[in-house]
This record gives C-alpha cells, sequence and structure tokens, in this order.
C-alpha cells in the first residue's frame, strides 16, 4: 500500500489511502538502523502545541516564521480533522535565549486566509494558500514584497499556478529558481482528480525579465511514485527534501544537488535528524551548522512539532600515534581543546596507537600529547569548516619523540672526580680505601710498581671530597625524588629506565702498569684483571673502568635508599650501562692538566 503524506502538510491535498488486497492497511513505523551523529534534535517547546507547528524558517537570529494549525485567534474555526484552524503563517521572537509566545504573521482578517509553507528571499516571501483569491484552483502559490517597512498584498505566481495542488517553495540562494511541490499530472486537467495522486517536485526558472517560467517536474533520481515534498535549498545549493520512498521509515529528510551529470542521487540525512516517524521541512543555517524541521516523532505534543539541532556532520578525527624508533604507541593520551568553547576532552589511544574522536563543523581544535612532561610532539590546529559532506574523516598522525629525561653533566663543576690515572670516583670512602690500599701494598704507585699511573700528587684530592659527595648525592635525590616518578607516570608497560654511565680522561698517556681489580665488562669494552694499562690504549681502558665502577655505586647506593628502584630492578625494568668515552675533547680543549676532563656524566632513558 501507498502511505499518504502527513495531513498537516497537505493544505488541502486529499490525499487517499490506496487499498491493498481490498482493504485499508496502515503500517507500523519501528526506529529502524540510523547512524546517529552524536547530535542532539531538541523539541521547540514553547512554539509547539497539541495541534501541527511545520515549516520553520528563520528570518534572523531572533525570528522564527513556522505554519500551524493550532486554535487560538479570533478568526480561527474549525476547518476539519485534517486542516484543524487552517494553516496559518506564525512569528516568533527570541528574547534572551528564550522563544517567546507565537504570533500570527499576519494580522487582522488576513490572519485568517490560511497562510502555508513559506520561503523567503531578500524582501520578498513566497507562501502557499488554499482560499486566497484570485486562484487557480486547489492550492496555489503567492508572493509578498516589504518596502518601507510595509508588506504588499499577495500576488499570485500565475506561471505556476493551475487548477492542482502547489505548496511548499523553496527558492534558490541566487534567487533564480523555484522548486515547489505539486500533484500535477500531465494530461489530468484539474484538482478534482488530483488527490489520487501523489506529490512531485517541481521547478521553476526566472527569467530576466523577472517572471517565472513554466515549471517542469524533476527527474528522477530526486521525483520517485512515492511523495516528494518540503523542498528547501541550502545556502551552498543543495536541494533538501522529504520523501516517504523508504518503506517503514516515514519521511525521510534527503539531499541532492545537480552536477555535471544532473540530479545526483539523494542521500538520507543521518540520525537524530531521521528517525522512523515523518521528519518533513528541514531548514538550514546559512552556515550550516543548525538545521530547523517538523517531525511527529514520539515524545512530541501532538502531530506535527517543530525541532532543532545541529546540522547532522560526521566530521570523525583519527589518526595514529607512534614512538620515535620504536612504532605505535598505545595508551597515549591526547588533549583535544575546542578553542572556540574552550572545552577540553582526552583522547586515549589503542593498543596499536589508533585514536579517534568527532568534531563539530565551523569549529577551531587543538590537538597535542596530553602529558607534555613525558613526550615532545607538535601540536596540530585543526579546523574542518563546514564540509558538504556529511561523513568526513580527518587524519593526524603523531610521532613523539623521546620522553624527556636528564643527564647529569658533571664536567661543569670543573673538579677531578677521579684522582689521576684511577677509577674509583673520589667520594669520602674511595678515598679513604685508596689510601689504604697504597698503605697495604695493594697499590704500587712506584716506577716499575703495579700501579704507577695512579698520581697522588697531581691535586688536593682531599680537598674535594666533601664537594663530590655531595654532587652523586644529589644526582641520588634527583633520580629517587623526580625521575622515579616521572619513569612512573611516562613509561609503558614494556619499557625501562636506563642508566648509562659515560667515562672520560684527559689527553696523558698512563705510565706502564696493570689493572689489578676483577674483571669488568662495558658497553664498549672487556678488561681483564692483570690487564696492561699504558698510553692511551690505557687511557681508553680508564674511560671504561671509570664509567664501569661509578655504575656500581650508583646502583648500589639508589638500591639503598629507594624501595621503588628495588622494585623496578626485582621486575627487570632497570638497565645499567657503563660507556667508556675516552679522552675528553668537550671541556677546556687540549689542557691536560683541565681537572673536568677527569670525570662522568649520567644520561637517564626510557628504553625497551
Amino acid at each position: 500500500m501507498r502511505r499518504p503524506i502527513p495531513a498537516a502538510v497537505s493544505l488541502s491535498l486529499i490525499v487517499l489511502l490506496v487499498a491493498c488486497s481490498g482493504g485499508e492497511q496502515t503500517v507500523e513505523r519501528q526506529y529502524g538502523d540510523r547512524v546517529a551523529t552524536g547530535g542532539v534534535i531538541e523539541n521547540i517547546e514553547p512554539l509547539n502545541s497539541a495541534d501541527d507547528e511545520f515549516a520553520p524558517m528563520l528570518a534572523d537570529d531572533h525570528t522564527l516564521l513556522f505554519t500551524s494549525n493550532r486554535a487560538g485567534r479570533p478568526q480561527a474555526v474549525l476547518v476539519d480533522s485534517q486542516m484543524r484552524y487552517g494553516e496559518v503563517l506564525y512569528l516568533a521572537e527570541r528574547e534572551n535565549g528564550s522563544w517567546q509566545a507565537a504570533r500570527p504573521f499576519f494580522s487582522g482578517n488576513e490572519a485568517g486566509n490560511y497562510q502555508g509553507a513559506s520561503a523567503a528571499f531578500g524582501d520578498d516571501v513566497y507562501f502557499s494558500s488554499p482560499y486566497l483569491q484570485p486562484s487557480a484552483g486547489g492550492t496555489d502559490l503567492y508572493v509578498i514584497h516589504k518596502a518601507i517597512g510595509q508588506w504588499s498584498s499577495p500576488e499570485p505566481l500565475v506561471t505556476l499556478s493551475g487548477p492542482w495542488w502547489e505548496a511548499h517553495p523553496a527558492i534558490s540562494p541566487d534567487g533564480t529558481q523555484l522548486v515547489f511541490a505539486s500533484d500535477r499530472q500531465s494530461g489530468r486537467p484539474g484538482f478534482e482528480t488530483a488527490g489520487s495522486f501523489f506529490p512531485d517536485l517541481w521547478i521553476s526558472q526566472r527569467g530576466a525579465d523577472g517572471v517565472w517560467g513554466v515549471p517542469e517536474r524533476l527527474p528522477a533520481p530526486v521525483n520517485t511514485d512515492a511523495a516528494e515534498i518540503s523542498p528547501f535549498f541550502g545556502s551552498d545549493g543543495a536541494l533538501y527534501f522529504a520523501s516517504d520512498r523508504n518503506p517503514g521509515q516515514g519521511f525521510d529528510i534527503m539531499r541532492t544537488r545537480f552536477g555535471a551529470g544532473g540530479w545526483e542521487e539523494p542521500e538520507v540525512l543521518p540520525a537524530p535528524v531521521n528517525s522512523a516517524a515523518d521528519d518533513v521541512f528541514p531548514w538550514i543555517t546559512p552556515d550550516r551548522t543548525r538545521i530547523f524541521l517538523a517531525s511527529d516523532r514520539p515524545g512530541g505534543k501532538g502531530g506535527l512539532d517543530l525541532y532543532t539541532g545541529p546540522y547532522p556532520h560526521v566530521i570523525r578525527l583519527e589518526g595514529t600515534v607512534a614512538m620515535e624508533g620504536r612504532g605505535s604507541a598505545g595508551d597515549i593520551s591526547l588533549l583535544l581543546e575546542d578553542l572556540d568553547s574552550g572545552t577540553r576532552s582526552t583522547i586515549v589511544t589503542d593498543a596499536s596507537g589508533l585514536y579517534r574522536a568527532q568534531l563539530q563543523a565551523g569549529r577551531r581544535y587543538r590537538l597535542k600529547v596530553a602529558n607534555m612532561d613525558c613526550y615532545s610532539a607538535e601540536a596540530a590546529d585543526i579546523a574542518p569548516g563546514v564540509p558538504y559532506a556529511i561523513d568526513t574523516v580527518i587524519v593526524r598522525d603523531f610521532t613523539l619523540h623521546g620522553e624527556v629525561m636528564p643527564a647529569f653533566q658533571l664536567g661543569r663543576y670543573n673538579i677531578p672526580f677521579f684522582v689521576t690515572g684511577y677509577y674509583h670516583p673520589n667520594t669520602t670512602l674511595n678515598y679513604i680505601e685508596l689510601q689504604e690500599r697504597i698503605r697495604y701494598g695493594e697499590l704500587d704507585l712506584s716506577e716499575g710498581g703495579s700501579t704507577p699511573y695512579i698520581d697522588m700528587n697531581d691535586e688536593d684530592y682531599e680537598s674535594y671530597v666533601p664537594r663530590i659527595d655531595a654532587i652523586f648525592d644529589s644526582v641520588y635525590t634527583t633520580i629517587i625524588n623526580q625521575y622515579l616518578p616521572l619513569f612512573n607516570k611516562c613509561a609503558l608497560s614494556d619499557e625501562r629506565l636506563q642508566i648509562e654511565v659515560r667515562g672520560y680522561v684527559d689527553p696523558r698517556g698512563l705510565r706502564p702498569g696493570r689493572y689489578v681489580d676483577e674483571s669488568v665488562e662495558t658497553a664498549t669494552m672487556s678488561i681483564e684483571k692483570g690487564a696492561t694499562m699504558q698510553g692511551q690504549e690505557g687511557n681508553r681502558k680508564l674511560a671504561n673502568l671509570r664509567a664501569w665502577h661509578t655504575m656500581q655505586i650508583i646502583d648500589e647506593e639508589l638500591a639503598k635508599r629507594s624501595p621503588r628502584y628495588r622494585e623496578l630492578k626485582a621486575a627487570g625494568r632497570i638497565v645499567l650501562r657503563a660507556v667508556g668515552v675516552g679522552i675528553d675533547t668537550e671541556s677546556g680543549g687540549e689542557r691536560q692538566q683541565d681537572p673536568a676532563k677527569r670525570r662522568i656524566d649520567v644520561r637517564l632513558s626510557i628504553v625497551q
């Protein structure tokens, strides 16, 4: 069977139910599978009644025109169960963000002339009426003009009217095209037979003389054997209308536009604009960010009600986040800021590093890494504009650069961290141990001895001991109080904290001797107990030994002082790395006596 168009929007069009198998049937509508945009369509409660309100149109930001068949006018009389009290154009004004009570657009006796759905272009308002004179019969199209603050008397659009039903006028943005709904049929002479037909959309072109030309029926795929009503031109030239071509969905609002190949296949606007009820009379703001419509969906006041909400753009922001040098990064928080409203939201990447968010048309956004303490990455400014496409995807990928972790450059203190030729830091305990080892002959500093490369007379090393203790204590305290919490905050579950110690020496080569302590293996060299220590090769070994022995001290002290460090080490999440750099070329050029060359640096980083 064929569904009738809503009675409230018929404007005297008598629509007959076409019987199937000889009996009247009704269609039970359910909310179908609609792709929702996430917007909210709101009932404009102050303007709605138990009767029908439809054909909304903003005259300006504060004035809304619409049609209603409600009672409440002095001249109102009950016409019939469909037309109710006659379809009259109403005006409502918004003050301080709230809509005030609506009143008839026309005053006096004109208000009883049953003016129907309208469209405006400049100072002209087009509308339809079944009762105005002169009339060609049925419902006809009229225009009124505003000049010096006064409205003219209605003028019939003679070339567009005939003995049929013509209603729902829509004007193109340039004012050269008028589309309307009509039940006219080729070879059908008049209104008395037209009621058995379903309306289609017709188009008329305005000539250079300002006269509207003979209308033509819009071709498929705009028109079908179903009903097409309530056209509207968007500011971008797109043609919106309502059709009941989709079984079980009531009237749907859809849009099309004219391209090089003719009229495009209409696309149905997504939910919540469309529902399983009748959704008709779309009107879109010129900036294409908001929509007004009429609907008899559940929850209204009765019949068709006026609704409004954001235009159903689906603007999806998505992309991937990768960590420099290691690929995709999951569980990373991004901060999306709406620069127009100041609101913020947090987006978290999934296990594959993918994130998704939804944007609003016409807004400006900034997307950045939420925790800049952990990562550095360029922020992305995003302005989606107002796309024509309903479903738009914007892709922004991020590469996160190294986590912000410290490097303790101890050379800046300009003191010797080691006795010349020695490889244990010149702390209090090590300085005492060095003296004892010399006293008991374990270290022989004499010519031909085991360790003649150790020179106790090069500096007043004892005076440096308190300062070196304080420097190391500062390193431990900073790591425990600042950088272990930073690691807890920033590191992913499969990442570890690496502590790298780098050892340096001055350019002087070593006197011939041997390494008398236990064998060590650094990231850059293996040194066996008893290995020869001589010349520049000895210097390379000395740089590695200084890094390795310092690394042991740092590890021991952090374990003593920090339960969290002990937990991380027990879980295998601490990496200790000793690197022998060799001759220091960064501090003081080639000056041999520069004490800053006898130093170590400590670098922390987060690694897999």
